[in-house]
């Protein structure tokens, strides 16, 4: 066993020992405020007694030194502002539940802490957090909210009721909750300056005196709450028994209690002082996700079994999340270090460089050079914006096209397949004029070449196949966020499958934001489901299974044209209308196909059929004639007609002069041509980072404006910004991924102490 390994075992206990204390705690003050007892004692004991510890460990192992660094009065008035701090926050919440505010939903604010700690990191210590560190928080983030928020939701049986602003509580409780958080976060990080001593030196790094000052602040400032507490509003009354009041009824549960509580505070300041404070929030945040999955199924609470599959989802999100941060941490700490030696050696002063000691990737720079940043990240993303037109282009397409196709086919009784045949020729008509007004007559012959046009006739399949069972889900009126969030299985079926068409491969960093973007997708699509169908609707499994079959269509559709397109140098315009004629053929071909497989006259193009969704529920057609299925319904049969079928061509085109039905079929011709742009010039990966984002547009914009949706269910809120951070991950991993080789072999020799944070 070599030194560094040696030196990584008391790290790893220490780690352990905080996760065990901070599950035990977790599980027995989760029900303490409902036994008859002052909460307040608890804590003011568990203080008392750590300090009696403090000051026992100090001199057994400090000796006479102990002395001087506990009768500091510079160190006591250090702590002091600390304590204080400490305990604010503590009132901070205390008030936040007067305002009414609920303990599940402090829990959910208060996971904010990982944010807030971060950002008041860079203030109090000056230490920088990379991009890849901040994605990771903020899903971190995201996801224990939505399972704190589940977890409380189905403990009241009411699963399917995840709206954030059901009995919440008071505006003022939530500014109060975020209070607490920061305050909190403060005081850890001003005691963070002390522990490593950048505030002060007279500790010489021992963690007991420190403990002494801290535990002795926060000792008399929670005494005297616990007599604000105690004696307010004439509680304490002549004759009370003295328990009664200041402690109420003590069990086994609060001096157990009491020593976790003791144990879980030593060992956050000693993670605290190896590590961070971020590093500590963000092992607690894992911690107490991983010890409510393993304790609610056993002890059969707040209804697992109705909601295990987004809380696996989450935990899984929660510690690749980790796992990127920590990542994010060795590549962020290895560029700050590359860049120091880089100015040593080019002949900076050396006083010019800021020391970088533990966990600190320090940032300077007069008010100039941020100015001087500023403008040119603003170029930056001018230039990048202007690069990745496409793309962003893609974004706004994708969003667009599926909203007003999920209401345009929703609302409709044309054939979905009918849409999908005139959305390719529309698309072959378009790239014909732009194949001659671009390369002339000449490319217009070159692109109708019958060798080529059989060579891109698979794309034609995948790409027919990909509308048409989009086409049907949306005709099974499956909502536009649902679609698109089951159709994220895309993204890691083209990773997959890139390795073998294309003999690309992705690292470890960029499958881990591939699997994150893929579950948060499985968690969003069951809660939406899960709604639906708790609240009176019901589970389309074929509309899904539609969805799942279209992303899959899409995959090789992409990676086929992808392939293709790189082998012959041809512009785009000319290779368009090739994969045009195909997916115009075999869309035709589907035209018969699918309505046989299908049951609905709605999806049978030569059939008659009503002329509503609403007539459609209540009866079908009858040699053409509109007949109801209770014949007892009073239903004036005026007002339901039929209509459609094969000929005349009007009635073929059922629909087609309705308004949303234009509009989508000229917004599915614009994403069609843009997505063979995206691809040729870009990547099928990159096709499907774009699809991300356009969740966002529809969840967030387009589904409330068009289809009278909210965003008070926060699980699903929760779920879908996920995605995006998911994305913005894997686009940085492999930059990351290049510097990560060097810090690792940093850490494992032990060469510079930043890596450790």
């Amino acid at each position: 066993m070599t030194n560094a390994q040696r030196g990584a075992w008391p790290t790893v206990t220490l780690v352990l020992a905080f996760v065990a204390f901070n599950a035990a705690k977790v599980l027995l003050s989760e029900d303490a405020h409902l036994h008859n007892v002052n909460t307040n004692s608890i804590w003011i004991m568990s203080t008392l007694i750590s300090l009696v510890a403090a000051l026992t460990g100090s001199f057994l192992l400090e000796g006479s030194r102990a002395w001087g660094m506990i009768l500091s009065w510079q160190g006591l008035l250090s702590f002091i502002p600390i304590g204080m701090l400490f305990k604010l926050a503590g009132y901070f919440d205390f008030l936040a539940y007067r305002f009414g505010i609920l303990h599940d939903f402090v829990s959910v604010f208060g996971n904010s802490y990982l944010l807030i700690s971060a950002a008041l990191t860079y203030v109090v210590l000056k230490r920088r957090y990379g991009k890849l560190e901040w994605m990771a928080l903020s899903m971190l983030m995201l996801g224990a909210c939505t399972f704190i928020l589940l977890r409380a939701r189905c403990s009241q049986g009411e699963c399917h009721l995840l709206h954030l602003g059901k009995n919440v509580g008071h505006v003022s409780g939530i500014v109060l909750v975020f209070a607490s958080v920061t305050v909190s976060a403060l005081a850890s990080l001003l005691a963070e300056r002390i522990y490593k001593g950048d505030a002060l030196t007279l500790y010489e790094d021992r963690f007991c005196p420190m403990k002494v000052h801290l535990d002795f602040s926060c000792f008399m400032v929670s005494a005297l709450f616990w007599l604000i507490g105690a004696t307010e509003s004439g509680k304490l009354v002549a004759g009370q028994r003295f328990d009664e009041q200041w402690w109420g009824a003590w069990t086994w549960r609060e001096f157990v209690l009491s020593l976790i509580v003791i144990g879980h505070s030593w060992c956050t300041g000693l993670l605290v002082k190896r590590f961070s404070t971020v590093t500590k929030s963000v092992v607690q945040t894992l911690s107490t996700l991983l010890t409510l999955t393993v304790s609610d199924p056993a002890m059969h609470k707040f209804s697992f079994a109705s909601r295990w599959v987004p809380s696996f989802c989450i935990v899984a999100i929660a510690v690749l999340s980790v796992l990127v941060f920590y990542t994010g941490r060795l590549s962020t700490a290895e560029k700050v270090h590359s860049r120091q030696f880089d100015e040593l050696a080019d002949g900076s002063a050396a006083s010019e460089i800021i020391p970088y000691g533990s966990g600190d990737c320090e940032q300077q720079g007069s008010s100039d050079e941020t100015t001087d940043e500023f403008g040119g990240f603003c170029g930056e993303l001018l230039s990048k914006s202007i690069k990745f037109w496409p793309i962003i282009l893609l974004v706004f397409s994708d969003g667009a096209r599926q909203a007003m196709q999920s209401i345009a086919l929703g609302g409709s009784m044309m054939t979905p397949q009918i849409f999908v045949v005139l959305i390719n020729g529309c698309g072959l008509l378009l790239a014909n004029v732009m194949t001659l007004v671009n390369e002339g007559r000449d490319g217009l012959c070159r692109a109708w070449n019958f060798k080529k046009i059989r060579h891109f006739s698979t794309c034609g399949l995948f790409f027919a196949l990909t509308s048409s069972l989009l086409s049907i889900a949306y005709a099974r009126n499956i909502s536009a966020g649902l679609a698109n969030v089951l159709g994220k299985i895309y993204t890691p079926m083209v990773a997959i499958a890139s390795k073998w068409i294309l003999g690309r491969s992705y690292n470890a960093l960029e499958w881990s934001a591939l699997i994150i973007l893929t579950l948060s997708s499985v968690a969003f699509g069951y809660l939406q489901q899960v709604q639906k169908f708790d609240t009176g609707g019901s589970i389309d499994i074929v509309a899904i299974l539609c969805v799942v079959g279209s992303a899959a269509a899409a995959c090789f559709n992409s990676l086929t044209m992808e392939k293709l397109m790189e082998d012959e140098n041809e512009p785009f315009v000319v290779q368009k209308v090739r994969i045009d004629c195909g997916t115009v053929f075999w869309s035709i071909v589907f035209l018969p196909v699918m309505g046989l497989i299908a049951t609905e006259p709605k999806y049978k193009f030569w059939e008659k059929r009503p002329l509503t969704q609403h007539c459609n529920q209540l009866g079908s057609c009858q040699d053409g004639i509109f007949a109801l299925f209770n014949s007892t319904s009073f239903v004036d049969n005026g007002d339901c007609a039929c209509g459609g079928g094969a000929w005349p061509p009007e009635e073929l085109l059922l629909d087609c002069d309705k308004p949303a039905i234009m509009l989508s079929l000229a917004l599915f011709v614009l994403y069609s041509w843009i997505t063979g742009v995206v691809v040729k010039h870009f990547s099928s990966i990159h096709r499907s980072i774009a699809d991300g984002f356009s969740l966002l547009l529809i969840y967030f914009c387009l589904d409330p404006l068009l289809r009278g949706k909210d965003w008070s269910n926060f699980a699903l809120d929760g779920m879908a910004l996920i995605m995006p951070f998911s994305i913005v991950t894997f686009t940085s991993a492999s930059d990351a991924m290049t510097a990560l080789p060097q810090a690792y072999s940093s850490l494992i020799a032990g060469s510079h102490e930043d890596l450790q944070d």
